[in-house]
């Protein structure tokens, strides 16, 4: 036997423990269960990742953990928690005349009604039509 444990490269410890756990199965078996350990090992990685993150964010909604850490467990940026988000005088009115330009033009796109609307007047970029054309 340890001739044969030799040859194949492995220590006697090593082939008595392959033989406890892999023992009187077929390959098959092996492959399979092989197969099921690693899965077992994602999955419960995979839940201990989300209990962790439930624990963040029952934490963060009581107010006991940092800002850095509920913004991990959010997949945000901590910035979007210390701005406040301010909208511009005169959105309403630019979010109606796009919408009028939309109806009356229906197949132009963002960018043909940006220029349309400066062409009216107004002093825009396309991004801010294109964030606003996306609502």
């Amino acid at each position: 036997m340890a001739d044969a444990v030799r040859q194949i490269g492995v220590g006697e410890v090593t082939y008595y423990r392959w033989r406890q756990e892999f023992g009187g199965r077929k390959i098959e078996q092996v492959k399979r269960l092989k197969e099921l350990e690693l899965e077992n090992n994602r999955l419960r990685k995979a839940v201990s990742d989300l209990t962790l993150d439930k624990l963040i964010l029952q934490e963060a909604a009581r107010g006991n953990c940092s800002e850095r850490r509920a913004c991990a467990a959010l997949g945000q940026h901590r910035s979007t928690q210390r701005k406040v988000p301010r909208g511009r005088d005169d959105e309403e009115r630019l979010t109606a005349d796009i919408v009028e330009l939309a109806r009356q033009y229906g197949r132009y796109g963002y960018r043909k009604v940006a220029e349309l609307l400066r062409r009216a007047g107004w002093i825009i970029s396309d991004k801010r039509v294109e964030r606003i054309w996306r609502r």
